[in-house]
């Protein structure tokens, strides 16, 4: 079903910038059990139907897991059911016509983690159990599991006090299996407790890991990140708390690091700043853990201090695509964003609210095609029940330099400025009104462009973004660095 295009309510320019890229909801729908569902993990099957992995509380207590093979149109075609809850649903990196399921379990009085091979038919081919030594039934899984760059699994559990990484090939063979040390107690903070780690893929070459963590305090949450080698040695560690003029990281909803490049990361977390609370999306450099960009994002609460980050990817152009939740409780929306590589806004939008639930989740999967899958676990206002709701997006914005200069029938200089910018129409397109707005989405001055001229000279030295109205009804925005 084609939906109209959803847009952000709290600003113009995010309109406009969806209105000139072609940003567009091309399917949408539902899948409703009747019952407590707690994640929704898309993968594209090589046929390009859409495998959903999703945990499932028929008690609301156990968690078995099921599979929902869907068409992108929202057809559902087929479902397959595991007894555990899952940990890891993805493509298999050696074989991209098979998936692979792997769960943490307990079997008799041994922890161990279920791998299960499915097949191009949606049918389970193989099947392993690997038996992790020296456990027992009160080991618990905590974290994600992920592919290494040697195509192994990595995952994690707790055994009493000590928190173990693990890594376990395809095979079935146990390659490693040790202590990440040096976690307890923090540094810098020595009478607080990290309470939640969860593992991510941080780089390629040399291949590292990152791990975070909250500190509690009673007044916030500062976020600490490590980083482990291949063979698993803690090799840094790095509390984010206050970045920079009062940008404050309070953690304990949603943070996550990403590798971005070979000298920098993102980490998305929320943020606060003055009054206010912000989805902040940080770009770190890697040898020091100096801020590079920082790019906030607004809730849809008076204060915002609500928001909470939910996943982010980073596109071959370096460009990314980031979701984020507007509000943490009943009648909240999902905002879904794509910046520049230094974090510019270049479109953002909002999934509107569902009456009396509450979006859980925004997860990103980018198809071949180029479209976007969101997926979105959406509970009923007690949390007693949960349904899914998937998206299906285009996106018409193109990156490349020559499409990019071909869309804009204008030039302005001098950028950077200082005084006056000018205005200079290339073709017979002309100009209706221009609007400058701060990197918030604030709209601070409107002009009257007849006489093809910007007096920029009274604002302060900062980026900004010109919004310039058509009178052929189209609408560009070009990003303007006054100094």
């Amino acid at each position: 079903m084609k939906t109209k295009l959803y847009t952000l309510l709290t600003g113009l320019l995010m309109a406009v910038c969806i209105s000139s890229y072609g940003q567009e909801i091309i399917s949408e729908f539902t899948h409703s059990n009747g019952l407590l569902n707690s994640s929704c993990t898309i993968v594209e099957a090589a046929d390009g139907n859409l495998l959903i992995g999703n945990n499932v509380y028929p008690d609301g207590m156990t968690a078995t897991s099921v599979v929902f093979k869907y068409t992108p149109e929202g057809e559902l075609l087929d479902s397959l059911t595991f007894p555990y809850r899952s940990c890891l649903w993805t493509s298999n990196p050696t074989n991209p016509e098979t998936q692979v399921y792997a769960a943490f379990v307990t079997e008799g009085a041994t922890s161990a983690i279920k791998i299960a091979f499915i097949n191009s038919d949606f049918c389970i081919e193989d099947e392993m159990l690997v038996p992790i030594p020296n456990t027992d039934e009160n080991c618990t899984s905590y974290g994600a599991f992920f592919f290494d760059t040697q195509n192994d699994i990595i995952a994690s559990y707790w055994k009493g006090d000590q928190f173990h990484l693990l890594r376990i090939g395809l095979d079935g063979a146990l390659k490693q299996d040790k202590e990440a040390e040096g976690l307890f107690p923090s540094a810098s903070k020595p009478d607080t407790t990290v309470y939640y780690m969860a593992p991510k893929h941080f780089n390629n070459s040399p291949q590292q890991f990152s791990l975070l963590g909250d500190i509690y305090n009673p007044y916030r949450w500062p976020v600490i990140g490590y980083t482990f080698d291949d063979d698993f040695n803690n090799i840094d560690k790095h509390v984010y708390y206050l970045v920079k003029d009062e940008i404050l990281v309070n953690g304990g909803m949603g943070e996550h690091i990403i590798s971005f490049d070979e000298n920098s990361y993102l980490l998305a977390a929320r943020i606060e700043h003055g009054y206010y609370g912000y989805a902040g999306l940080i770009k770190f450099a890697r040898a020091n853990h100096e801020p590079l960009n920082i790019q906030l994002f607004e809730g849809n609460d008076p204060y915002h201090y609500n928001v909470s980050p939910c996943d982010t990817k980073v596109l071959d152009d370096h460009s990314i695509y980031f979701s984020y939740l507007m509000h943490v409780s009943t009648n909240n929306s999902v905002a879904f964003v794509r910046t520049s590589p230094d974090l510019d806004k270049i479109w953002d939008f909002t999934i509107p609210p569902i009456p009396q639930q509450v979006f859980g989740d925004a997860k990103i999967t980018i198809l071949r095609d180029g479209r976007i899958a969101l997926g979105t676990n959406v509970y009923r206002e007690d949390y007693t029940k949960s349904d899914l709701h998937i998206y299906i997006i285009h996106d018409g914005y193109d990156s490349t330099p020559e499409t990019v200069a071909a869309k804009t029938p204008f030039k302005l200089f001098p950028n950077p400025v200082q005084d006056v910018l000018e205005i200079a129409c290339t073709d017979s397109s002309e100009m209706e009104d221009a609007m400058l707005y701060d990197m918030q989405g604030r709209l601070l001055a409107t002009y009257n462009t007849a006489t093809k001229r910007i007096d920029m000279s009274m604002m302060p030295a900062g980026v900004y973004m010109l919004h310039m109205a058509m009178k052929d009804g189209t609408s560009y925005h070009e990003k303007i660095i006054k100094e």
